[in-house]
């Protein structure tokens, strides 16, 4: 989500999936899934009109924020390859990872 620029992307305000889908390049479906997965940990949030918006999570998350953990995202290059062409082994997946 992260290494996909979410959270720079709903920094001015909530999107709707199929923008933030376009925007990133990923899969409508497999973003949805992970957006999702980052709603359940407070991370983001779906509105009940469908679109996403920050928390006070994701907001560290963003490039421009200070002291941001978006840094932390090189790690994950390969997870935002997973979600655009859902070609997701083992081996693209940071063994860290893999457990999770």
């Amino acid at each position: 989500m992260v290494r996909l620029d979410v959270p720079d992307l709903v920094v001015d305000g909530a999107k709707p999936l199929d923008e933030l889908a376009a925007a990133t390049g990923a899969r409508h479906d497999l973003l949805y899934c992970v957006l999702r997965a980052t709603e359940a940990v407070g991370v983001l949030r779906e509105r009940p009109d469908g679109t996403w918006e920050q928390t006070e999570l994701s907001e560290v998350l963003r490039s421009d924020v200070p002291a941001t953990l978006a840094t932390w995202r090189s790690s994950r290059a390969t997870t935002g390859t997973c979600v655009r062409t859902r070609r997701c082994t083992a081996r693209s997946v940071p063994a860290r990872t893999r457990s999770i």
